[in-house]
């Protein structure tokens, strides 16, 4: 199977589970600690089949293994910073902020590995963040902007996911990448316990018990996000990870179409903004978001 095909899978999947997460919280589920959970629990089922048929092999140093999981530990504090903003905030201006994680990938690489970047890819690093700047910005009544405050945040979780890639760097010359996959997951649900309390174990336990929700989080969180994940693997084993990271930039666009589509009056599931002219300016946001962030990570 082409691993083009493979890498488009891999962001379809990330883009749809991201949207569904996004009604999830907004329509189904009381708080964004419940939709934590969700993705708490996501992580588990995926590690006990990973820890049986992949166990760390005898001699794997201790620092190197720690190294995943401390890289698992800050993308789970990020994205569940991401889970926790798009209650209040636009799927499609969230999710584009947090994907700008490879520009500091990048940073991080000059800064703390000495790496050279060319004109090309300075560039790249300057229209993400413009990118990502517009797209907080809404049109309210005529020609009033109104700046998005969650921004920080946002920018703040893509930050931590750039050092989740430093330290699985690292981690990864002495764990197999399917080891690394459970190895990171355990890491993952380290921070999550920040969000947790009775009351979210009882509004989770309750969602399971409500047949729309229950079948809504299990697409999102175990489904797509199987899919996604495996998919991916299977795309790099076979092609170069510089053009399937470039594929991978691409979920913003998904979440694009996606949110809009069902904010539609007629469909009415998401209420995000689907005037005209804040369509454009959120399109061309996302646009120079994308091809910046390709720009960065195409032979990085």
């Amino acid at each position: 199977m082409s691993w083009v095909f493979l890498a488009i899978v891999s962001a379809g999947a990330l883009g749809t589970m991201n949207t569904i997460e996004k009604v999830l919280a907004t329509k189904y589920l009381p708080d964004s600690s419940t939709l934590i959970a969700w993705f708490g629990f996501s992580q588990i089922v995926f590690i006990i089949p990973f820890v049986i048929l992949f166990p760390l092999d005898e001699g794997t140093p201790a620092l190197r293994a720690l190294s995943v999981v401390a890289s698992g530990f800050m993308f789970g504090l990020g994205f569940s910073i991401v889970l926790y903003v798009i209650r209040t905030a636009e799927a499609s201006r969230a999710f584009p902020i947090f994907n700008t994680s490879p520009i500091f990938v990048a940073l991080y690489s000059v800064v703390v590995l000495g790496q050279h970047l060319d004109a090309v890819k300075w560039g790249a690093i300057v229209l993400t963040i413009l990118g990502a700047v517009l797209i907080t910005v809404e049109i309210r009544g005529g020609s009033r902007f109104k700046f998005d405050r969650s921004f920080v945040l946002l920018m703040f979780a893509a930050v931590l996911v750039a050092g989740d890639f430093l330290f699985a760097s690292y981690g990864l010359e002495d764990v197999n990448p399917t080891q690394g996959l459970w190895l990171q997951r355990l890491g993952a649900l380290l921070p999550l316990a920040i969000w947790m309390n009775r009351r979210t174990f009882k509004n989770f336990v309750a969602s399971l018990r409500n047949p729309k929700v229950l079948g809504l989080a299990v697409t999102s969180e175990l489904i797509l996000g199987a899919v996604s994940q495996l998919s991916l693997l299977a795309a790099l084993e076979t092609g170069p990870v510089s053009l399937v990271s470039a594929i991978l930039a691409t979920p913003p666009v998904w979440i694009f179409v996606f949110s809009t589509v069902i904010s539609m009056p007629f469909i009415g599931i998401l209420n995000e903004v689907v005037e005209r002219r804040t369509l454009v300016f959120k399109a061309v946001a996302i646009g120079m978001t994308v091809l910046g962030t390709v720009g960065v990570v195409v032979n990085l």
